[in-house]
């Protein structure tokens, strides 16, 4: 195919190249052994916080695709398990119950009651706040009305 450009005569060519390809080396390990162990981490025995622990097993992969087969193809024994800290993020904090301090006994001597103050907090951003009780659910509520109280503030008569 021939075309005029600008008074001068352009050619246009176009070749294919044919080429076997060989390959001069296959990688050995893929010849050794298409097999091996990976390991594969169990659940962190903890959701958050510190201390948590999780056991690393081995499973047998097929080498190119990562897929699990039998521990059969696989030639060397397995690694043993072993174990690691998990990396977890701090736990949400939880709500608790508070109590002040008794007050005063209703009675001189003999039978009174005495009252303290119970609420629910919790520490948010390093402050203790005071939230709603069906966030203690889980705690016992201390009682806030003690009877039989003396005049002294103890769990005794007088």
């Amino acid at each position: 195919m021939s075309k005029v450009h600008y008074g001068q005569p352009t050619f246009t060519v176009s070749y294919y190249i044919s080429r076997d390809v060989v390959l001069d080396e296959i990688s050995p390990e893929l010849v050794e052994d298409p097999y091996v162990w990976e390991d594969e981490p169990e659940a962190c025995s903890k959701t958050c916080g510190v201390g948590g622990i999780k056991v690393i097993k081995s499973t047998c992969v097929e080498k190119a695709t990562k897929i699990k087969v039998s521990s059969d193809h696989c030639k060397d024994p397995p690694p043993r398990w072993r174990t690691e800290p998990c990396e977890l993020e701090d736990c949400p904090a939880l709500a608790r119950w508070e109590s002040s301090e008794w007050g005063s006994c209703s009675a001189n001597c003999g039978h009174g009651t005495a009252t303290r103050i119970v609420r629910c907090i919790k520490e948010i951003n390093g402050q203790e706040v005071i939230v709603s009780t069906d966030q203690c659910q889980n705690e016992p509520k201390p009682s806030g009305k003690v009877l039989s109280m003396s005049a002294n503030n103890s769990n005794m008569d007088c």
